[in-house]
């Protein structure tokens, strides 16, 4: 009895760290694949409008003065794997930051 608790304790043991490591690489993935979508949906923006928009909200709702604005380009707005209580942001070229 008792080796079997030992055994499963190592068992144990050696898949807590395997498991961390996989949601370390699933986060990382799904935030590669939100900057994807987001940097997508920017192009789109600059096609309709001539101009990169301000920020990610712009691709939600039409911002001032944007006459050929024809979204919402993003919907609904990508949650930071790694922050939720952290939007992304747009960088130089449309280019999505955190």
């Amino acid at each position: 009895m008792l080796l079997a608790l030992v055994l499963m304790g190592i068992l144990l043991g050696l898949s807590v760290p395997n498991y961390r490591l996989q949601a370390e690489s699933v986060k990382k993935e799904k935030d590669r694949a939100n900057r994807v979508l987001i940097e997508g949906a920017v192009q789109q923006f600059r096609l309709d409008t001539g101009v990169f928009p301000a920020s990610v909200q712009d691709l939600l709702t039409a911002p001032e003065g944007a006459d050929r604005w024809k979204g919402p380009y993003l919907y609904p707005l990508p949650v930071n794997p790694w922050d939720a209580d952290r939007p992304y942001l747009l960088g130089p070229l449309g280019k999505a930051e955190e």
